[in-house]
């Protein structure tokens, strides 16, 4: 990592890109809603379960290999809700973001860079509204990223 990942800052900002690096939330409910949730390694993490894995990657790059921190936080949200709402959780996991981030120095911006395309149209559009709600009125949302991860087969 330390060999490769600065050469890849390089190139990709001399192209003129912004360099990403994407992350995996936690987003099982009963973590995303922790509040409770006590870190015996890193504080920041206290009541902020979605955010274990981000902040550990984060850390990890910053401490154990002192690389820099991307520009703009990137991740995976894949959200699994039991009796919440989509929205709610959401809202959640971004607040737990700006809270816990912040103590590394990192970027308040964030980006969903993936999550899940479901089949079902309307948990499909609830899912969606709850990240599109976000990306309007939360400043620090700056990328929203859905895609499809149905195969369409060409049948000529």
């Amino acid at each position: 990592l330390s060999t490769h990942h600065p050469r890849f800052l390089q190139i990709v900002t001399n192209a003129t890109f912004t360099p990403a690096v994407y992350f995996v939330v936690d987003g099982l409910e009963e973590h995303v809603l922790q509040t409770d949730y006590i870190d015996a390694q890193f504080p920041a993490l206290n009541g902020h379960r979605s955010m274990y894995w981000v902040y550990r990657s984060l850390n990890f790059l910053k401490k154990n290999q002192n690389l820099p921190l991307p520009l703009r936080i990137d991740f995976s949200c894949y959200i699994d809700r039991d009796k919440a709402t989509y929205a709610n959780l959401t809202k959640h996991i971004l607040n737990d973001a700006s809270a816990s981030l912040s103590v590394l120095g990192a970027s308040d911006l964030c980006g969903v860079a993936e999550t899940y395309y479901f089949i079902d149209d309307t948990q499909r559009k609830k899912y969606g509204q709850a990240f599109t709600l976000e990306a309007l009125f939360n400043p620090h949302v700056n990328r929203l990223s859905f895609w499809t991860t149905l195969m369409l087969e060409n049948k000529e």
